[in-house]
């Protein structure tokens, strides 16, 4: 796991979910193996949604179940403002 972490800083995004020790890579990376660099989301959550696989949400609806689904399940509190909490206005 620390030679996870070591490579986080080359990834922005990665490294901001990162910061929390106790995030389990599984988590978001659901159904991928185990590996040094793992699939963008976009490999398998295309944008737009494919009607032909309807196991794979589009990008924008897998973020949404991924993130809100992860903070209800672990009980965590929803951020302020509701979605200009994670959306910031343009």
């Amino acid at each position: 796991m620390q030679t996870l972490v070591k490579n986080l800083a080359d990834n922005k995004l990665a490294a901001y979910f990162h910061t929390d020790p106790g995030t389990v890579c599984q988590g978001c990376h659901h159904n991928s193996p185990i590996s040094k660099k793992p699939p963008k989301c976009a490999n398998c959550h295309g944008k737009p949604f494919d009607e032909r696989n309807p196991n794979a949400p589009g990008m924008i609806g897998a973020y949404h179940q991924q993130c809100m689904g992860c903070h209800d399940a672990m009980g965590l509190k929803k951020p302020e403002g509701g979605c200009i909490g994670c959306h910031k206005e343009k």
